[in-house]
């Protein structure tokens, strides 16, 4: 299977370029921008199904269906939209960083990056062509734990 890891997590485009609160609309296309000549590196055509693991694909999918207080179970296997992580994006990005604390869906650690995090994703989903993800509350650990168990 291929496989790459890149530089572009959600706090590390929030620091390269978001300086306002909220964001600006070049900040955001700056985020976006990044992201794009980041996935332009890929040195294969992703095929498949999306499935999103960690803290910002469950973040995202916790504010876009609402789902509070926080609840793993109900995340853990939700389809998440395009449109929906579009939408996210969209909201999000109007928002003060005082405004997305107050979100009950968006742990308030999070808030800060949660914008560029919604960008890159919505992002990673149109390089994919993909409509949408599947959503994991269980991230890649658990994974290695499961193969490990199944190879014992």
């Amino acid at each position: 299977r291929d496989k790459i890891s890149l530089d572009i997590g959600s706090v590390r485009l929030t620091e390269r370029h978001v300086r306002s609160d909220p964001p600006t609309s070049g900040e955001l296309e700056r985020v976006r921008e990044d992201v794009r000549r980041a996935l332009a590196t890929v040195p294969f055509q992703p095929a498949g199904h999306v499935v999103g693991v960690a803290g910002t694909v469950t973040t995202i999918a916790a504010f876009a269906k609402n789902i509070v207080p926080y609840d793993g179970a109900l995340v853990h296997g939700a389809e998440l939209s395009a449109a929906e992580v579009a939408r996210a994006g969209i909201d999000l990005g109007k928002l003060t960083l005082e405004e997305r604390t107050r979100i009950a869906a968006i742990d308030p650690k999070r808030a800060d990056v949660i914008v560029a995090g919604t960008l890159l994703v919505d992002e990673l989903l149109r390089f994919c062509s993909a409509a949408s993800m599947t959503v994991s509350d269980r991230g890649v650990r658990w994974g290695l734990v499961v193969r490990a168990l199944a190879s014992a």
